[in-house]
């Protein structure tokens, strides 16, 4: 069975910050180097790599049959000029989405932005290029419904089932409260589910049972052919290993090999039109 990741996330920045020698070019280098060790060390196939452009594209050249990019803008400059972000996917075949992030920062001004239309010709645009965003809404989640129904045709895929992760908020027993939000918008076919970070979210060490009662309401909803899983590993490395993120799935009794096989592979695939790609 293909092990996928759907998120990867690895700033160059956490690669030894304390040695002054090293320029911007070599810190994406050992970022992309580490990542793809850490992918060796517990088995994954390959990983949708998300970070900014220069990050993606050096991921994706160096190791195209392991990395493909979903290029992130930043919580900064969060709006980015969208025929420009439209052009850079379509001339690089190993980028094959783009990720916004308007429920952050906390603080709200980007989802006042959205709430203004700021974001409306990047989704008309990815729509018109079919190319999927990736979208962290968590406690916003409700709003989505409104890019749902004008962009019928844009493939939206919900950040970590869309309730506010771990260890950006505290891990409560009400954590998943917000779930029955993520669960309304299985109605629209063109929404689909990240699965990311979720180990993190359990109050229960390895296997993380607790997870499975909430698990099971977002595949139930959604259909495994719209959930896909990620482990983010990098943001969660204090609350549990790689190791862990990966074998709570693979490992568990509650999915059958078929749904695993969906969950960690194929779902991916069909969502961000992710062809498997060999080293020439």
């Amino acid at each position: 069975m293909e092990l996928l990741d759907a998120q990867v996330i690895y700033h160059p920045a956490q690669v030894l910050p304390g040695d002054a020698r090293l320029t911007d070019d070599d810190r994406m280098s050992y970022a992309v180097e580490m990542a793809r060790a850490s992918l060796d060390a517990v088995g994954v196939d390959a990983a949708l790599w998300h970070g900014e452009l220069p990050l993606c594209e050096i991921a994706v050249e160096r190791y195209p049959d392991r990395f493909a990019g979903v290029v992130t803008y930043t919580y900064e400059d969060p709006i980015p000029d969208a025929r420009e972000a439209v052009g850079h996917i379509e001339a690089h075949p190993g980028l094959v989405g783009i990720r916004l992030n308007p429920a952050w920062p906390a603080s709200g001004e980007n989802m006042l932005r959205l709430r203004e239309g700021a974001y409306d010709q990047i989704f008309a645009l990815a729509e018109e290029h079919e190319i999927p965003i990736s979208l962290f809404m968590s406690g916003h989640v409700s709003e989505t419904h409104d890019v749902a129904q004008r962009y019928e045709r844009l493939g939206l895929i919900i950040d970590h089932l869309g309730v506010l992760p771990a260890p950006n908020v505290p891990l409560v027993p009400e954590r998943f409260d917000a779930l029955p939000e993520l669960l309304e918008l299985a109605k629209y076919p063109n929404v689909a589910v990240k699965m990311t970070g979720t180990a993190s979210m359990s109050l229960d060490p390895f296997p993380f049972a607790d997870l499975w009662p909430h698990l099971h309401r977002v595949l139930d909803a959604f259909g495994l052919e719209r959930v896909m899983w990620g482990s983010d590993f990098m943001r969660v490395s204090a609350l549990n290993t790689y190791a862990d993120a990966v074998r709570f799935i693979t490992d568990t009794t509650e999915l059958t090999p078929s749904e695993k096989e969906q969950l960690l592979s194929k779902s991916a695939r069909h969502w961000f039109k992710w062809r498997p790609t060999t080293r020439t």
